[in-house]
């Protein structure tokens, strides 16, 4: 379980259209890749201390959790402090009743809060380039916004590739039931 971990990333605008996007990393023709992606990362270590970290990361009970940025389609994200995130942990849940509910996943989790709107890669991106509309852009809650997840195993150096567990999910925030119909809850 050392070394395993669990990556959320979110894209505001993915969807979207428009040069302005395209020229700060987002936009549709990432639609699939990582690029534009403000990442969260949950690493289970067993040597992690309890307590808090530096900005932008925060030790939890047996884990690290840390934010990144993915400036490339494909190919590893870079640690960034634009997400700011609050309240991190990520811990192992044995499958052997450890779990907080008294049963077990046997999984890595990843517990955080962040904001919808005003934090985050793009809307630093936007803001840098005066554009007024960075709070509605760089929000989550707007229609053209996507969900990335993945999972892997540390190669001994951090994250590694998450070959194909990973996947992606348009959510509609503000009506979240009807993103996650019963045959594709994740």
């Amino acid at each position: 379980t050392a070394g395993a971990w669990v990556g959320i990333g979110w894209r505001p605008s993915s969807m979207a259209g428009g040069q302005a996007l395209l020229d700060v990393g987002t936009g549709k023709t990432f639609e699939m890749g990582m690029g534009g992606a403000d990442i969260v990362l949950g690493e289970v270590d067993a040597s992690a201390s309890v307590g808090a970290g530096a900005s932008g990361e925060a030790s939890g009970e047996s884990g690290t959790v840390s934010t990144m940025y993915a400036a490339l389609y494909t190919g590893p994200p870079e640690a960034s402090n634009d997400l700011a995130i609050a309240d991190a942990e990520a811990f192992f849940e044995p499958a052997d009743g450890g779990g907080t509910d008294g049963g077990g996943t046997g999984r890595v989790a990843l517990a955080f809060s962040r904001a919808t709107t005003g934090t985050g890669r793009l809307y630093s991106d936007l803001r840098a380039v005066n554009d007024s509309s960075a709070s509605t852009k760089a929000s989550i809650l707007g229609q053209a916004s996507d969900i990335l997840w993945a999972t892997g195993v540390s190669d001994g150096d951090g994250a590694f590739y998450h070959e194909a567990t990973r996947g992606v999910r348009y959510v509609a925030w503000l009506d979240p039931t009807s993103s996650f119909v019963d045959a594709m809850k994740c």
